[in-house]
């Protein structure tokens, strides 16, 4: 079962990596204990596809930031803030800026 699922979702995910491969960035699915695979395969896809990966621990300490969500889930707008510091520190350098 898990394996069925697992090429599921690699077939999945890389279809979608289509269009964040334009993009440029990716933020790590952020998975339950004993899915590993799943984190394996996204980081494959986006080295392959030289997508760079936001990984899950930078994303959850912005969510474990004071005041960064409204409901422990969504962002409020300090943490909008901070994800968009976070994010264009990773992704800036690949945008001229005047």
């Amino acid at each position: 079962m898990i394996t069925l699922f697992t090429k599921r979702w690699r077939k999945g995910a890389a279809e979608a990596m289509v269009g964040v491969w334009l993009l440029g960035l990716l933020l790590e699915v952020p998975l339950p204990p004993f899915y590993h695979g799943f984190g394996r395969i996204q980081r494959r896809l986006a080295k392959k596809h030289d997508v760079r990966l936001v990984l899950k621990r930078v994303f959850l300490s912005i969510l474990a930031g004071g005041n960064a969500t409204l409901d422990s889930i969504h962002l409020s707008q300090a943490g909008q803030e901070k994800m968009e510091e976070v994010v264009w520190g990773i992704v800036g350098s690949g945008y001229e800026t005047e």
